[in-house]
């Protein structure tokens, strides 16, 4: 893939701590901590800009890029118009830490340093507020508002519905750092201080989780969940599919410190600490997108669905694709999505009624009248029907006929083995096991395994939590690590080594050593997703990590060859001047060396 081009930067006198994009990018929203509220249009003149009281934490814009709101360490929640004039503002009496708008404005979320989480409607009246244990420092929503999600210092991420109810929670390792809900509210991102990006359904299930090299930074999703963009601390963003493959990764120039992309992925916003805001153009994307739809649109049609729709959406989009109508190419893109999904849950969701109802129909043909497990089977495949589940209903309705002949006993077991599905138990320990072997087998040839025994020490560790789909997931990538760790066959006569990438990614790995640091951690992260990359057969995403990690190592090289010529008196001076900034003098949290007054209690520092 052809690597991003930048369209345009533009300065501001401070950081820039939260950028949002329009639906097509034709308007960009950054807020700055020098107080300032800025509007940018596609072409890269400022539209306004306004000011508020303090620093600007947050930002978000709606889908037209006709409303704006932001949040402010003033503690205040302002709405915005296309021209930049404050319709409302609301008083949250803490710092606010972020914000969200639905599609059309007529719901915005807020969440606050003390932890308040508030739900606003258009008038800018609250319509309830929740205190969270934890600081809130990350809030979004679905298009109407119907899914809530907040991250929290409390290292939890927490969703609810339209009333405040809380539907589930999640811990990472980490405080959460961001928080993203897909504009359809069936998929929920979540960016940690423990450097991974976590994939979840809306009921909470995890389907995957990437490593990054730092704290996320920057998060966008497009409205289906199809692409995740990523920003982190360690100045990379990395662009992954709906299954948590990464399509490409991008080195920035300065400290991410948010980003957004358009639906469609072809449009990113930078937000850096170096005070600079970034438009950047991913050429692309659009073919990428449109190729994903493909292979949907072939899979769905396979299962017998009516793609008739879909077809005609896709092709308006391929017609449409070069030309300068961005808003008829987003919305085919858009409808091609929905209308696939809806196909592919149409015809789920009626294999599934058949399922139900063939089990129903032989369950009322049994004469023993003490049915207490039947009973219960099928209310467990109501649960599921009713959570959109279709095919796990049409699993378990067609193992409950199977099982039927044998009753009781194993009607029972059909149950208990349902919630922790024994098809998937099988499929999860066979892959591990055979994870093992391929280990064992390629450990006699003298290759280096560490990447293939650390996934593998990854899915077992799920297989005894009960994670089976990520276990299994985690097994076949250590089979593959194993495989691409594998000599090729040599000529006769002539003793082949390892492949030229795989021996330059030892070579960094013992020229690195035992080095420490976030560098040092960085290097080994890159070598991991180069072995990845080279085991998908994907050679030059891989030399481009290998790249990266040589650079790197460079670097570590050459402050380690400084070091030695600082004295210890010196060094002992800067760490005494690092603590004397390290803590407020008046209301004692940590504060950076860059302020002049604190931001918590606003006292004077310089």
């Amino acid at each position: 893939m052809a690597g991003m081009t930048e369209l345009w930067r533009q300065q501001a006198d401070n950081l820039i701590a939260s950028v949002s994009l329009s639906s097509i990018g034709d308007r960009i929203a950054f807020g700055s901590w020098d107080n300032y509220v800025y509007l940018y249009k596609r072409s890269g003149d400022l539209a306004w800009k306004k000011k508020t009281e303090d620093y600007v934490s947050g930002v978000d814009i709606s889908a037209e890029g006709d409303i704006i709101v932001a949040g402010s360490f003033d503690r205040n929640v302002y709405l915005l118009n296309a021209k930049g004039e404050e319709v409302w503002k609301y008083d949250t009496r803490d710092f606010v830490r972020s914000v969200a708008v639905t599609e059309e404005g007529k719901k915005v979320l807020a969440g606050t340093w003390n932890g308040d989480l508030i739900l606003l409607n258009k008038d800018g009246k609250a319509l309830w507020t929740k205190r969270l244990p934890g600081n809130v420092l990350t809030v979004d929503m679905d298009r109407e508002g119907n899914l809530l999600a907040a991250g929290s210092m409390d290292k939890k991420v927490r969703t609810f519905d339209a009333s405040g109810k809380e539907l589930w929670s999640f811990e990472t390792g980490g405080y959460v750092s961001r928080v993203r809900v897909s504009a359809d509210g069936n998929f929920i991102v979540v960016g940690s201080r423990d450097t991974f990006v976590y994939f979840f359904e809306r009921n909470g299930n995890l389907l995957w989780k990437f490593k990054t090299g730092g704290l996320i930074t920057g998060l966008a999703v497009s409205d289906m969940g199809e692409n995740v963009t990523v920003g982190s601390h360690d100045n990379f963003i990395f662009h992954l599919e709906k299954l948590g493959k990464l399509l490409w990764v991008h080195r920035t120039e300065g400290e991410i410190w948010d980003l957004d992309s358009t639906d469609l992925g072809n449009i990113i916003a930078i937000g850096t600490k170096q005070k600079l805001g970034y438009l950047m153009e991913q050429p692309d994307a659009v073919d990428e997108r449109l190729a994903y739809l493909d292979k949907v649109f072939e899979d769905v049609k396979g299962l017998g669905a009516d793609v008739t729709e879909a077809g005609k959406s896709l092709e308006k989009a391929k017609d449409l694709k070069g030309g300068k109508d961005l808003e008829g190419l987003t919305e085919s893109v858009q409808n091609a999505s929905r209308t696939l999904e809806k196909a592919r849950g149409d015809f789920l969701r009626s294999k599934a009624n058949e399922a139900l109802m063939a089990l129903e129909e032989e369950l009322g043909k049994i004469d023993n009248k003490d049915v207490t497990m039947l009973d219960l089977l099928i209310k467990r495949a109501r649960e599921l029907y009713d959570e959109k589940r279709y095919d796990r209903v049409s699993k378990l309705c067609k193992r409950g006929l199977e099982l039927i002949p044998q009753l009781p006993e194993l009607v029972e077991e059909a149950l208990v083995e349902e919630k922790e599905p024994e098809p998937q138990d099988d499929e999860a320990s066979k892959e591990v096991r055979k994870a093992e072997r391929t280990l064992a087998a390629v450990e006699k040839t003298g290759v280096d395994l560490t990447e293939a025994k650390d996934l593998l020490g990854q899915a077992q560790k799920e297989l005894e939590s009960g994670n089976m789909d990520m276990a299994k997931e985690m097994a076949q990538e250590a089979i593959k690590s194993a495989n691409s760790s594998k000599a090729g066959p040599a000529p006769p006569g002539e003793k082949k080594g390892p492949d030229p990438m795989l021996r330059a990614i030892s070579a960094i790995e013992a020229e690195l050593g035992d080095a420490k640091g976030e560098d040092a951690d960085a290097v080994r992260d890159f070598l991991t997703q180069a072995r990845g990359a080279f085991g998908e057969g994907e050679k030059d995403m891989a030399a481009d990590f290998v790249g990266q990690a040589k650079e790197l190592v460079a670097k570590i090289k050459e402050e380690a060859a400084k070091a030695p010529k600082e004295e210890g008196k010196k060094v002992q001076k800067r760490k005494v001047k690092k603590e004397e900034v390290e803590r407020c003098p008046k209301c004692g949290k940590k504060v950076r060396p860059e302020w002049t007054s604190c931001a918590y209690c606003r006292a004077t520092l310089k």
